[in-house]
């Protein structure tokens, strides 16, 4: 088998995969059927005429009978795990249950609302709290909500329960529902159509990537339509949800206006979604209808909201605090919103395998200047500043991979670290080590990604988040290093580690000096952890030191021919002259040192 390659047995098993393989098979049936017909014909031949058949073909003809059987029975096996879905009480089930949630506020040129990203973080809050893994972006621009949807939904397996939850501005136009970005201008009707997202596409998106339970919440009925005049209607239209499992919540009834309630901190909608999912043992529909007379009440009867369903099995958020628990198959979750300058262009993403989380951060393509920052006189001949192009976005771990999130992968007793802890950054591997790990974990994600190693321009790049120093911020507040990562502060260790490095090391020991918890310092702009300090981290590229003097411009992937590969950022025992964002080291990549660790970048294949 080649590395890198899964056997087709554990792939079938995997939720993400399960579709997938299921259509492969369903366009095989035509000819499964033939073979089955051919073998029947043959067994009839062979138990009339077996004197005429050699022992080698008997053979061949009993192990074609087992492979077509077997294909089919799988086949049967597959199709009833995927249609079965909405016949079981979700209770208690397994089912992984993701959530998307998008809170527009600031816009631009339509009138702008006080509380949708109030929703939308407060509702996140409470979802997390009932099981769900949440994706949440604040104030989204149009491409921004164009590439979380489709994050979400290429996060959804077979069985999955879905949950998208919008609130912001809204409006119908020819009888359909659209959810404006804050981006969207005041145009024509057609216009805005196009500027906007349609909620049916979200639906369709929905039931395409197989979701068992769809749940849409909109909290997007307010009064502005955009210079829609030709529908001459407010509020959002109805929405009939044809596909089985679909739940569709609107703050209010077709056409009417949803209370913005600018006196408060949420909309009325949203905030008794976020009351009742306190409530424990409310099935779905006794828990919309909980919703309904708390905002008809909080109203006085002005607003009452509406809902359209096809769900026939039983779905509870929160049944007596039982939260369901994820899988651990390796799978989108969760997320934060990064801002870079006024406007939303980074997200947190998290996954979990073997029951362990991993967060990651999505870089958005963008241009720096790499290498040695002005005024910086601890620069050496490697740190040649030129101007770098990402050209593709990508996601970086938001923090050094932790000691639990290698034995995720290899399992219990295989962490190599010195330190002990299961939060504290795993250390003590080499580059050779992180590329055995690597190919594991691609093995068992099976998502699309290809998991990897940044190259030293995209290091850089994620480090600086925007910023064009030394370092992000104040290097006790963003880093742990030799002078702040013992059991008391070492004032003099840039003087003791140039005068006698021997007693420099000594002095570290007996201080207790060593790393500590991935977020026990404070992230750069962009939600990264430990970019400095902690461990050194491996990159992928071949080490030159004069490389970066002729690199080309887009994407620098290092020198071709080489043998040492670089580390980034410093570390618990580095002192502060070389825990800088240009810095870089050298090191044989069999080597292993107790400093030394890594995280990892995956992106789209």
């Amino acid at each position: 088998m080649q590395e890198g390659s899964v056997p087709l047995w554990p792939r079938l098993l995997q939720p993400q995969a399960k579709s997938r393989y299921l259509l492969r098979f369903v366009g095989y049936i035509p000819d499964l059927l033939a073979r089955a017909s051919s073998v029947l014909a043959g067994t009839w031949g062979f138990w009339c005429h077996s004197s005429r058949l050699s022992c080698r073909e008997v053979l061949m003809l009993l192990w074609s009978m087992v492979r077509t059987w077997a294909c089919l029975a799988l086949l049967a096996c597959s199709c009833l795990v995927t249609v079965s879905g909405q016949d079981r009480d979700l209770r208690l089930s397994s089912a992984r249950r993701k959530a998307l949630v998008i809170g527009n506020a600031a816009y631009t040129d339509v009138p702008p609302l006080r509380n949708p990203v109030n929703d939308a973080t407060d509702l996140a809050a409470a979802l997390r709290e009932v099981g769900f893994l949440v994706t949440m972006a604040l104030d989204a621009d149009a491409e921004t909500m164009e590439r979380v949807i489709q994050s979400f939904v290429g996060s959804i397996g077979p069985g999955d329960v879905a949950l998208f939850h919008f609130s912001g501005h809204g409006f119908q136009s020819a009888n359909s529902n659209y959810l404006a970005p804050v981006d969207l201008s005041r145009m024509d009707e057609i216009g805005a159509r196009h500027g906007s997202y349609l909620v049916a596409e979200v639906h369709e998106r929905l039931v395409l990537a197989g979701a068992a339970w769809i749940i849409l919440t909109l909290d997007a009925c307010r009064n502005n339509r955009f210079g829609t005049a030709r529908s001459g209607v407010g509020g959002l239209a109805p929405m009939a949800v044809g596909a089985e499992g679909s739940y569709v919540a609107f703050a209010t009834s077709p056409g009417g206006i949803a209370d913005e309630n600018p006196s408060g901190r949420h909309g009325r909608f949203s905030e008794a979604l976020i009351r009742t999912l306190e409530v424990p043992g409310l099935e779905l529909d006794q828990f919309f209808k909980s919703v309904r007379n708390d905002v008809f009440r909080s109203t006085d009867g002005r607003q009452t909201p509406w809902s359209s369903s096809s769900v026939r099995g039983d779905f509870y958020f929160n049944l007596d605090g039982t939260i369901p628990q994820s899988g651990s198959s390796l799978t989108v979750e969760s997320g934060a919103h990064v801002a870079i300058g006024d406007r939303l262009s980074a997200s947190l993403v998290t996954d979990y395998v073997g029951g362990v989380r991993f967060d990651f951060v999505e870089i958005p393509a963008g241009q720096f200047e790499m290498g040695g920052s002005p005024g910086d006189s601890d620069c050496d001949l490697g740190e040649h500043p030129h101007h770098v192009r990402i050209s593709k976005g990508f996601q970086i771990q938001a923090t050094e991979l932790t000691q639990g999130q290698w034995e995720a992968v290899f399992g219990p007793g295989s962490d190599p670290s010195y330190f002990d802890g299961i939060d504290l950054p795993v250390e003590s591997v080499s580059w050779d080590d992180i590329q055995r790990y690597l190919r594991r974990i691609n093995r068992i994600a099976a998502d699309h990604y290809n998991y990897r190693l940044p190259t030293e321009s995209e290091w850089e790049y994620a480090a600086r988040a925007g910023t064009g120093g030394r370092r992000y911020g104040d290097i006790d507040d963003v880093a742990w290093y030799a002078a702040n990562s013992g059991t008391s502060k070492i004032e003099a260790a840039e003087t003791l580690y140039q005068r006698d490095r021997a007693a420099y090391r000594r002095q570290l020991r007996h201080n207790g000096n060593q790393p500590h918890a991935v977020r026990s310092k404070r992230p750069n702009p962009w939600g990264l952890y430990g970019m400095l300090g902690g461990v050194w981290e491996w990159c992928h590229d071949i080490y030159e030191q004069t490389y970066y003097r002729t690199s080309p411009e887009s994407d620098p992937q290092g020198p071709v021919v080489g043998h040492d590969r670089v580390l980034r950022g410093g570390s618990w025992l580095t002192v502060a002259s070389s825990v800088r964002v240009s810095n870089r080291l050298r090191s044989d990549p069999a080597r292993r040192e107790n400093s030394f660790g890594f995280r990892i970048v995956r992106q789209r294949e």
